[in-house]
């Protein structure tokens, strides 16, 4: 049945048929099944969706905070806050496919040896979230939640990879700036696929899951000597995900043997060297650590009396079909010029041609590379970059906030 429209309505009628109930006023891209255990609604399925459907998770949040506003946190936190830290570094969004662009990696002067040593050091306190961490959408507004990257430590990764996979013998060494990328994604990837699950229980229950969660489970255990099972997990996923790239990268990409192996076995190095959790990632192989897992995020305790309850095909496989990186934010934060590869940043030229099309007044003639526009009466200074002719962030970001909309957003009118 090739119309999508055809083919929900015969499925809502066949499901009505069955006399499996439906729950309303969900958004128009999905719906909640009973579930037969319980009597409460349970799975929750997906519509196909129609050409230029919008299909954004951020229409769920959006609607679940109208529908159950008691499970965010009130006031929603408006900062950037990395685990453990203390530090609030400067971030910027960027696209989730330039991320996995080798060309955007290269050509970094980088002392791999210094690389592998600040690594070290990193793991062994932050495990996986040395490289990057998961902002959840019930503690953080929408311009703070989601994946963030820190671009040093993320660049480091990358370039010791290389070394080892250039020590190997692989025909593509710069195939590890992928797999660096794709690896700490990954693992933030299922931090925001579980915290999916906790809102699919919540729609289905109509009270708090995720957070007393988080509060009662994820915060005592995260950094215990018991470790979290959330990290033992998300570490496993990642680990898997790049098994099975650089299998698949045998033949299109010539890769061999010894590559995958030195691959493989620097990235365990590093999660054996983590703290407890990050580095029990090989539980991820037991099927009743994912029932456990689900059973902490659903009844927000550590221990469970008696059978953990059957949810983790739901935590397994629902989340991932839903929630696509495409829908999330990613961002990476500023410490290096790696943001503005990643962006693609356009050249302050480029940013004024764009304003005089929008019909606004640029002064040209201000003093040195800088320039100035003029827009409802309000002056925006536009500098150049330290290096080459690309406009610099500072001046992006307040452009972009001038005009209300993503740096994302507006490097691609800019360039269109």
């Amino acid at each position: 049945m090739n119309d999508p429209a055809k083919l929900n309505n015969w499925i809502e009628l066949e499901l009505a048929r069955r006399g499996v109930q439906i729950k309303e006023c969900l958004p128009d891209s999905a719906f909640l099944l009973r579930e037969g255990l319980t009597g409460g609604y349970g799975l929750l399925v997906k519509r196909n969706s129609q050409p230029g459907e919008d299909t954004l998770l951020q229409k769920w949040i959006d609607w679940s905070k109208a529908t159950l506003p008691k499970v965010y946190r009130h006031p929603l936190l408006s900062k950037t806050r990395p685990p453990k830290t203390g530090d609030s570094p400067s971030s910027i969004e960027v696209s989730s496919q330039s991320i996995f662009n080798p060309l955007r990696y290269v050509e970094f002067e980088y002392d791999s040896t210094r690389a592998e040593r600040r690594i070290n050091r990193a793991v062994r306190i932050l495990g996986t979230e040395a490289f990057g961490w998961y902002q959840p959408f019930h503690l953080y507004d929408e311009d703070n939640w989601g994946i963030y990257l820190r671009d040093r430590p993320l660049l480091d990764l990358a370039y010791a990879l290389r070394e080892r996979l250039d020590s190997s013998g692989s025909p593509r060494p710069n195939d590890a700036f992928e797999l660096a990328a794709r690896l700490v994604v990954e693992h933030e990837l299922f931090h925001a696929r579980l915290e999916f699950f906790a809102l699919n229980q919540e729609l289905t229950v109509g009270s708090a899951i995720y957070r007393p969660y988080d509060s009662n489970v994820y915060r005592k255990t995260v950094w215990s000597k018991s470790g979290a099972l959330e990290e033992a997990l998300a570490n496993y996923v990642a680990r898997e995900c790049i098994k099975a790239l650089v299998n698949s990268w045998r033949t299109p990409r010539s890769w061999n043997e010894s590559g995958v192996i030195e691959a493989m076995s620097y990235i365990d190095e590093i999660f054996d060297a983590s703290p407890p959790g990050y580095r029990d990632w090989r539980i991820g192989s037991d099927p009743l650590t994912w029932r456990k897992l689900a059973s902490q995020v659903r009844f927000g305790r550590q221990k469970l009396e008696g059978h953990p309850a059957p949810m983790e095909a739901i935590l397994k496989t629902l989340p991932g079909e839903l929630l696509k990186l495409d829908q999330l934010h990613v961002r990476i934060t500023t410490e290096t010029s790696l943001c503005d590869r990643l962006l693609g940043t356009p050249s302050l030229k480029d940013v004024i041609r764009y304003l005089k099309r929008q019909g606004l007044r640029v002064d040209e003639h201000a003093r040195g590379d800088h320039k100035r526009v003029v827009t409802n009466g309000q002056s925006l200074q536009l500098n150049r970059a330290k290096r080459g002719n690309e406009i610099d962030i500072a001046s992006l970001k307040a452009l972009a906030r001038h005009e209300r909309i993503s740096i994302f957003d507006l490097i691609r009118r800019i360039k269109g």
